[in-house]
């Protein structure tokens, strides 16, 4: 999938998947959603995922996949609230250290999870 937003394009094709997440609901669950969050050639962040009526998903008004442009701080904020340590440990690494100095993100202590 490819969209061009505010004159950046994102494509899924071309990216690299960093992590994934789909909640434990069956598709046609109007809570249900699946993301995958992406990283561009040029190091912005993404996510693609659809999902049903009672998700942020649900002003597409389809069931096609949507591209959500994220900031650094949102991609270290979306591995943490979707419990995705692996990215924190890699191409997030040195941000989430950053963020976790300025206090702009919950430490991983306030989770019970990981440190990295």
């Amino acid at each position: 999938m490819r969209k061009v937003i505010k004159g950046k394009t994102y494509d899924t094709d071309t990216a690299i998947e960093v992590a994934r997440y789909e909640t434990d609901r069956r598709e046609k669950d109007m809570r249900y959603f699946n993301e995958k969050l992406y990283r561009t050639r040029t190091n912005n962040y993404f996510l693609c995922g659809r999902g049903g009526g009672l998700t942020k998903y649900s002003k597409f008004n389809d069931c096609e996949k949507h591209i959500i442009p994220l900031t650094e701080l949102e991609a270290v904020q979306w591995c943490i609230d979707s419990k995705r340590k692996d990215p924190l440990r890699g191409c997030l690494a040195e941000a989430y250290a950053n963020y976790q100095k300025e206090d702009s993100v919950p430490k991983s202590s306030d989770f019970g999870i990981f440190l990295i």
